[in-house]
């Protein structure tokens, strides 16, 4: 059974969490070139995974199971690849690499392992693309709080 996704949930603040997560343990994990057991909780990996799932989808050839959350979280990710990644895709197919690059390093996360040249170098890139997330998702809940705001009167006592 799938579960249909709302659009209205997938903009970078609903994975604001995620990505706070991942941005610091990746960057530990680039710094010590290890990945140790307990590293990452395994519910962070998941959501990833889920993530870069839904964004693959949209990146792909195929027609995704659920576009409109498919769509919505290639266009997250592209964003943020964009914003961590030099030089930043040019192409569709360029942007699916990247992603398809950061999902497979994201499913080694559970196993202990020490990191090589390039892994150490995905784990920084992926410390960065979930930096820019972060940051777009923090954009987001920042203006989503502003517009909620009532603007308020001021009084002047003399």
């Amino acid at each position: 059974m799938s579960q249909t996704i709302s659009v209205g949930v997938v903009g970078p603040s609903y994975w604001l969490y995620l990505a706070t997560v991942m941005a610091e343990r990746l960057e530990k994990v680039a710094t010590k070139k290890r990945i140790n057991a307990g590293d990452f909780p395994e519910g962070a990996s998941n959501d990833a995974l889920e993530f870069f799932r839904l964004a693959l989808q949209a990146a792909g050839d195929n027609l995704p199971q659920n576009p409109p959350a498919s769509v919505n979280a290639c266009k997250i990710a592209a964003d943020a690849v964009r914003g961590s990644v030099q030089p930043a895709p040019k192409t569709r197919r360029e942007l699916e690499r990247h992603l398809s690059l950061f999902s497979s390093f994201v499913e080694k996360l559970q196993r202990p392992h020490k990191l090589n040249a390039g892994e150490v170098e995905t784990a920084k890139a992926l410390s960065r693309f979930f930096l820019r997330l972060q940051q777009d998702g923090e954009a987001e809940a920042y203006e989503q709080v502003v517009h909620l705001e009532e603007p308020s009167v001021g009084f002047r006592f003399l």
